[in-house]
């Protein structure tokens, strides 16, 4: 892989975490996110716990967890730039919606001041480990060619 292309790869993930993180400051983008991602908890803490909202913790631990680290396993084992997207941006969503609901369990019901913040450290910690996975596999790939 040449330097070009490694740059290219980076700058790739750079943006789009630089583009969620801006977006995590739209209040229409928050609720979108949110909701859907609630309707989704609701399917499946239906079909596993019937509806027992103790469990609401597990599971967002199983299906956004479980949701980012396959697209992140998903992003570092595709070769093509247009899946590539896809999956940080996927890996970007559940992984920043799992952290997001953490801190909201962590820190309690009441909203922070500004409103926002558990979006901007969620988006910054998920572009964090994206950039980190975009740069060891640059660097495997790398490795490999020049073997």
């Amino acid at each position: 892989m040449t330097k070009i292309m490694r740059k290219q790869s980076t700058r790739l993930t750079i943006v789009i975490s630089l583009i969620f993180i801006l977006s995590s400051l739209l209040p229409l983008m928050q609720i979108f996110l949110m909701y859907g991602n609630g309707g989704l908890l609701a399917i499946v803490d239906e079909i596993l716990f019937r509806n027992d909202l103790d469990n609401t913790k597990v599971t967002n631990g199983i299906v956004n967890f479980s949701l980012s680290l396959l697209s992140l396993t998903l992003y570092f084992k595709t070769k093509t730039k247009s899946l590539k997207i896809i999956y940080s941006i996927l890996f970007t969503v559940f992984s920043s919606l799992f952290i997001c609901f953490l801190a909201y369990d962590y820190f309690g019901t009441e909203d922070p001041n500004p409103y926002y913040l558990y979006f901007v450290i969620s988006s910054l910690i998920s572009g964090i480990i994206l950039n980190l996975v975009s740069l060891l596999k640059d660097k495997n790939e790398i490795e490999r060619v020049s073997h």
